[in-house]
């Protein structure tokens, strides 16, 4: 049986152009105003460039607004917490921006105001990114082309294809579930669909999807 171009899968590079939002944060207040406020697009800066950089080294990276807030106004307890939510449970971007403002108002609360902003020069500087897509080299019509593809393809791409296309960036036509659904894997696609992407490495990740696929 032949198979049409439409049910290949192309993996895909994302190429991230940074943007300058023109908002800053010293405090607490302003870093939960801002988040509130910041176009979608920087959330999901924030909670996930940072993190598929960093997914090469570690699992559960810190995200941005957790890294700064342990490094410029000294709350270990406050960089744990933002660092500490889970972000699989989000299907959107405006959920991951509700949770991270839920957890800044909680200790705004507790702190009652009373903690000073960060020093001079160690602002947050809200930043946002629009990404292009790029094509690579590798292309499946096929679980077997799929395998092959997986084991080879760039760690950007596997991430971008896991993280970008469940928050609603690049499409669900970018995701591999929907794909693996074309081909009647159903079963395999429910797999990936559970998987959690933020627990491992992008080595990891890559043969977790492997045994998924070649099982």
């Amino acid at each position: 049986m032949s198979t049409t171009p439409q049910t290949a899968f192309l993996f895909y590079v994302p190429l991230w152009l940074t943007e300058i939002v023109g908002r800053r944060a010293r405090s607490l207040t302003d870093l939960r105003e801002g988040i509130l406020r910041v176009p979608e697009a920087s959330i999901y800066y924030h909670t996930h460039r940072f993190l598929q950089q960093r997914l090469r080294l570690s699992p559960e990276p810190p995200n941005d607004f957790a890294h700064w807030a342990g490094r410029a106004l000294g709350r270990a307890d406050i960089s744990e917490a933002l660092a500490s939510i889970d972000m699989i449970r989000y299907r959107t971007v405006a959920e991951i921006r509700g949770r991270l403002a839920a957890v800044l108002e909680a200790s705004l609360e507790a702190d009652n105001g009373r903690k000073p902003p960060c020093p001079d020069g160690l602002e947050f500087h809200f930043l946002s990114a629009r990404v292009f897509l790029s094509p690579t080299s590798h292309q499946a019509s096929d679980l077997a082309g799929f395998s092959r593809c997986l084991a080879e393809a760039p760690a950007e791409s596997l991430t971008f294809h896991m993280f970008g296309p469940r928050l609603g960036r690049g499409g669900a036509a970018m995701s591999y579930a929907p794909w693996l659904r074309t081909i009647g894997r159903g079963d395999m696609a429910d797999a990936v669909d559970h998987l959690d992407p933020y627990t491992l490495t992008v080595e990891g990740l890559r043969r977790r999807l492997l045994g998924l696929v070649n099982a």
